[in-house]
């Protein structure tokens, strides 16, 4: 699981509710009859989300009894996924027992989803033990959730300011899996216990004097990522979390602490924001100091901002200063986005605020040049100033999330009008009835991990017209001598160090993603360029994929690589390659053309002009947006 994703497990209720509006799923009287209520917990349990929390709330008994014995009439992965979701957002006193149906399930899924959701109470994975499991359940027998969820949050933050530097990782994992966002009864008593039991103290001083040596700084990460989960208030951020916004820390680190800030409405923390735009940094890290600074009602800022906005040399940061602006000034309608208009804007109604605001001049401010390369701007995104004054951003930054496990992150890229998940009970879409895309990169050897965040950022507007999210996995590196960069089921056992495949690695991001955004089921699928597509034709062959369909770019076919090619029957397949490409030979697509229109599934074969990978001899964004466009089409 994400780390954010752990941490807001059903925070939005609504997306998921097929065509039937929120408005009226949550007008509708909820069923009292035993019937009734079967159809709406199994029949609607993907369509009608937030009744179906109503409902397990109000009914405790008759849910517990009709889940108990309808479960095996539930008809898909799917639909066992949201009911779980729904009970355990419901605070329903049956909820282990419910769950622990879940762990009996014969779809390895839903079981690693019901343990992953019991950590909630036992803050401990019981997937692989068994016995430790039923020893829990006997220990805990009789006793109420809230005391349940109290002591065990109580003893495992206790352990975990205790464990060694070598203990803490694992622990962490089980950290980053616990929700503290949801409102609810049940987890508030579990941010209580956890605050009560000094864990938020525990992980800010971990941040700030990590050790030296023997950590993955995946796991510093995971430390910050949990502290925002704990919605520190403004005391403890001004005392332990402000004083790591200092260039002495990591960025990754300044930016969390920068996010922690932006939630702050005081003067001390927008002006703490503001220096920080004025110190070195990457972009990304930069747009997020910029971002925060939107939340600050602080007026002295505006013109201190609009004069960076006149003097900014990096495209990547005139965006977000744009949207800090409006939402500081709720300027309607907005000026366009350069500093010359916002400055004239300033001038006609700067008359507004109190006069020693007033009589600020714009300041000659220039930010200095980024820690990282510059990459080609994006053609301007038109603001909604209505969506604008219901929290919406144009989230035009990756966020990497952490999966449950080491070496198990990913950055997700979002389309505009995204609200940040960063932010407690953030509804995800601005468009509720809207479902998004998803597709998930397997990168090539080659190249940057940054390069590649900024070529796909582009592709959403593009190529995909705002109407996908895009998931990069990082390539997990086992070890110095693994055979491929992805390992899949055919090569893992070469590396002992390997605890996973490629193939359950972006399943887990794909119901990951699509547990938390409005994702169409429907428009989900797995592109793989270079040797990236290689791992990706494994994907495309395992018995249970959550994929529509494959893209695969100067992609290697190796059918002593892969698993049978039975499984590809019905599936799609969009293959490009130049036949100038000197890395991966053309023969190889004309190989995976023919043999797998042999298994019955369907094939596109495009012929393009240029090199490997992206490199083509024209725009790359007409070739993808017809790539994609040709996986979504009827067949």
């Amino acid at each position: 699981m994400t780390l954010r994703g752990t941490v807001l497990i059903l925070t939005v209720m609504g997306l998921f509710c097929g065509t039937r509006s929120v408005r009226a799923q949550f007008n509708d009287p909820l069923p009292t009859d035993a019937a009734g209520m079967t159809e709406q917990l199994i029949t609607r349990a993907q369509t009608s989300l937030r009744a179906n929390v109503e409902l397990a709330k109000t009914k405790p008994n008759e849910t517990f009894e009709i889940v108990r014995d309808h479960w095996k009439d539930l008809k898909s992965a799917d639909a066992k996924r949201m009911l779980l979701f729904t009970i355990v957002r419901s605070d329903n006193p049956h909820m282990l027992d419910i769950l622990e149906i879940g762990t009996k399930d014969t779809d390895p899924t839903i079981q690693t989803l019901a343990f992953q959701l019991l950590q909630n109470f036992s803050f401990r994975n019981f997937l692989k033990e068994p016995a430790a499991y039923q020893t829990w359940r006997a220990e805990i027998a009789g006793k109420p959730l809230a005391k349940v969820v109290e002591s065990g949050c109580t003893a495992f933050a206790k352990q975990f300011l205790q464990a060694t530097d070598a203990q803490r990782p694992s622990l962490l994992n089980v950290v980053a899996s616990l929700d503290f966002y949801n409102a609810s009864e049940l987890t508030s008593v579990r941010r209580k216990a956890a605050l009560d039991a000094g864990l938020q103290s525990g992980l800010a001083k971990f941040v700030a004097t990590p050790p030296v040596t023997g950590l993955d700084v995946s796991y510093i990460q995971l430390c910050c990522q949990v502290l925002r989960s704990l919605q520190p208030d403004e005391a403890f951020i001004k005392k332990s979390i402000a004083p790591l916004t200092d260039t002495k820390f990591p960025p990754y680190v300044r930016r969390d602490a920068a996010i922690m800030l932006g939630t702050v409405n005081s003067s001390w923390a927008s002006d703490r924001l503001f220096e920080m735009l004025l110190e070195p940094a990457p972009i990304v890290e930069r747009a997020i100091f910029i971002s925060n600074l939107g939340n600050s009602s602080n007026p002295y800022l505006i013109p201190k901002i609009i004069g960076v906005l006149e003097n900014s040399q990096a495209p990547k940061e005139t965006r977000p200063l744009v949207f800090a602006l409006s939402r500081m000034t709720k300027a309607n309608p907005l000026p366009a986005q350069d500093g010359a208009s916002w400055h004239a804007w300033w001038d006609s109604n700067k008359s507004r605020y109190p006069q020693d605001v007033q009589a600020i001049p714009i300041p000659k401010v220039r930010i200095p040049p980024a820690l990282d390369a510059q990459p080609p701007p994006l053609p301007p995104v038109k603001m909604n100033p209505a969506l604008e004054a219901q929290g919406f951003l144009l989230r035009a930054h990756p966020e990497r999330h952490q999966l449950d496990g080491d070496h198990r992150a990913y950055w997700l890229l979002s389309p505009p009008h995204i609200a940040l998940t960063n932010r407690p009970n953030a509804v995800v879409s601005t468009l509720p009835d809207r479902k998004f895309g998803l597709i998930i990169v397997l990168a090539d050897g080659v190249g940057s991990e940054q390069g590649l965040i900024d070529f796909w950022q582009d592709v959403i507007h593009k190529s995909l017209k705002d109407g996908y999210f895009v998931a990069v996995p990082i390539a997990p590196r086992w070890s110095a001598s693994q055979p491929s960069l992805w390992l899949t089921e055919q090569n893992v056992g070469q590396v002992k160090e390997a605890r996973f495949t490629t193939e359950s690695f972006v399943n887990d991001i794909a119901a990951d993603v699509s547990k938390h955004n409005p994702i169409n089921p429907d428009r989900i699928f797995l592109h793989g360029v270079g040797e990236g597509g290689l791992a990706a034709y494994a994907c495309s062959l395992s018995a249970n994929t959550p994929f529509r369909g494959f893209y695969l770019l100067s992609a290697p076919f190796k059918t002593n690589q892969l698993p049978p090619l039975a499984t590809a029957r019905g599936r799609r397949y969009l293959i490009q390659q130049s036949k100038d490409d000197k890395i991966t030979p053309y023969f190889q697509a004309t190989a995976a053309n023919e043999l797998l229109r042999k298994q019955n599934a369907l094939v596109n074969l495009i012929s393009t002009q240029g090199e490997h990978g992206y490199k083509f001899a024209e725009s790359p964004w007409e070739q993808i947006a017809q790539s994609i466009a040709w996986l979504e089409a009827p067949h």
